[in-house]
């Protein structure tokens, strides 16, 4: 057995913006008291009676209203980033946590100030569905198609073409005020892919970067990458995490279609459960190998000794969990896990 590949690997940083929490430290105080972080869906973000119905089966409409949401004072300072307003404005706000973050996992774990190889650090960073921004702004781009739809209603026949016109420039000049122009900004701004990129520009690390998605174990994917990575010698450090904000009406009704939301709270692993509840936030951790955090005088929060990944191959639906396949993961780091001596 090649010990090396078994090695464990630290955690020697990290950040994190939760629901009801700006950092790691009163994300875990709200965890010690049990404060419930669980609220209806802000105003400011979009008006939730536009499409909710308590009738589940009623067609595109949303039946929960609830979620969890990062405070309302969150604010991203781009010019501490050298991030120009106009490049940062066009970014969506998953890429403003990633960035927010990695500085204060960096930051916790002393790289902020102290020197590391640039070259071999890596940015593996988790995240499913993108952002809202990308949904707002095809929205924007869209609107021709129900443009189409409004000309061909009897209603609008029935007007005048000056009338016709009139209602046209001004749906149109209402839409192009409500969502964000499109740029060159906009794409790179808006992409999942782009998230890890951002964050090795921002912070100038050239290791390998990418980002991962695997539905709900994605951050989970991200750490089982980061650590493969760190055994097999591809990279001596990692910056490593997970980012969702996709709270969009749209992401509510397509999981509501599908019975997956509760109404009424989260109860993981409860037999009252009803499903499971919309959330935003990020967390990012600093990774390296043990041994190296070690030699290097890091402070070391945990290790992880072996990560289990499966898929649940046939069942019931693509949606359904198999228990076998749910087992798996469990079954194989318990088969691997080896102590090593720290020299």
């Amino acid at each position: 057995m090649n010990h090396k590949t078994k090695e464990p690997i630290a955690i020697v940083g990290i950040g994190a913006i939760m629901p009801g929490a700006l950092s790691k430290d009163e994300f875990w105080n709200n965890i010690q008291s049990g404060k419930y972080c669980i609220t209806e869906i802000p105003k400011s973000y979009w008006d939730y009676e536009l499409f909710y119905s308590p009738d589940h089966k009623a067609e595109d409409k949303l039946y929960s209203k609830i979620g969890g949401f990062i405070p309302q004072d969150f604010k991203f300072n781009s010019i501490k980033y050298r991030i120009p307003p106009q490049i940062a404005k066009q970014m969506d706000t998953v890429q403003h946590l990633a960035i927010e973050t990695t500085r204060m996992a960096l930051e916790d774990s002393g790289y902020d100030k102290k020197e590391f190889d640039r070259n071999r650090c890596a940015v593996i960073v988790g995240n499913s569905m993108g952002g809202m921004k990308n949904e707002m702004s095809n929205t924007r781009l869209n609107r021709p198609f129900l443009y189409e739809i409004l000309k061909e209603t009897d209603t609008y026949k029935s007007l005048s073409p000056e009338a016709e016109k009139k209602l046209m420039d001004e749906m149109d000049e209402g839409v192009r005020q409500k969502f964000t122009p499109i740029t060159e900004d906009s794409m790179p701004g808006e992409l999942a892919n782009v998230i890890a990129g951002r964050l090795a520009n921002v912070f100038d690390v050239h290791g390998t970067n990418f980002t991962v998605d695997a539905a709900c174990a994605t951050s989970l994917a991200a750490v089982d990458q980061a650590v493969n990575g760190l055994r097999e010698g591809n990279f001596d450090m990692a910056i490593v995490g997970g980012v969702d904000q996709m709270m969009s009406p749209s992401a509510y009704i397509k999981f509501c279609k599908i019975g997956a939301l509760s109404e009424k709270g989260s109860c993981p692993f409860d037999a009252k459960a009803d499903g499971f509840v919309m959330a935003e936030g990020a967390g990012t951790v600093i990774l390296k190998r043990l041994s190296d955090a070690v030699k290097d005088g890091d402070k070391v929060y945990a290790v992880i000794r072996a990560v289990g990944a499966s898929s649940d191959g046939k069942g019931k639906g693509i949606t359904a969990p198999n228990p076998k396949g749910q087992r798996l993961p469990l079954k194989k780091p318990l088969n691997n896990w080896i102590i090593l001596p720290v020299k």
